[in-house]
């Protein structure tokens, strides 16, 4: 899962199985349960197939 930074995308979890809003945070949780809270983040996009998620700051 990715974080797109101006002109960048940086890997900021792997395996991510759940994602979940929590206010203005982003909580990333993997398949071994695992979780990567991104604050003050959105949901730019969801690519399934690729297994792509990307998130930007709000």
């Amino acid at each position: 899962m990715y974080l797109r930074l101006k002109d960048e995308l940086r890997v900021v979890a792997k395996s991510v199985v759940k994602a979940i809003t929590d206010g203005l945070d982003v909580k990333l949780i993997s398949l071994l349960g695992n979780v990567v809270t991104v604050e003050g983040a959105a949901i730019e996009s969801v690519d399934v197939p690729n297994e792509k998620l990307i998130l930007v700051k709000r």
